[in-house]
């Protein structure tokens, strides 16, 4: 499947559902454009965040050897464990999104254009 094939099966769905798609073959590329930058920047955030959280929980796992009795360093250790396994999560999510986007521009397109509809 190609550029020109998922334009003729949305220029379809468009006559068929009375929408004017005049400039939808110039929009096209935009929005894969815009859809792959959106989710590299959300992996890289993400990544940073992840990278923070690590460092938060080495942080606290050095206070509270440091400090047994203490109760703040391993509030912050779980907290930071918590958010960083979340952030992971989400982080993996959007680069799967990413691949997707990189990998099937088309497909991703037809799937972005008719969860529109």
């Amino acid at each position: 499947m190609n550029v020109n094939d998922v334009n003729a099966v949305l220029d379809t769905i468009a006559d068929k559902l009375g929408i004017v798609t005049d400039n939808f073959t110039e929009m096209l590329p935009k929005i894969v454009h815009y859809k792959i930058v959106a989710n590299a920047a959300g992996v890289i955030v993400l990544a940073f965040l992840v990278l923070l959280c690590i460092a938060a929980a080495v942080w606290g796992r050095k206070q509270v050897k440091k400090d047994p009795i203490s109760i703040y360093p391993d509030v912050i250790c779980t907290a930071a464990i918590t958010i960083g396994l979340f952030t992971l999560a989400v982080m993996l999510l959007l680069a799967v999104n990413l691949i997707g986007w990189v990998m099937f521009p088309d497909i991703k397109a037809m799937d972005y254009i008719l969860g529109l509809i």
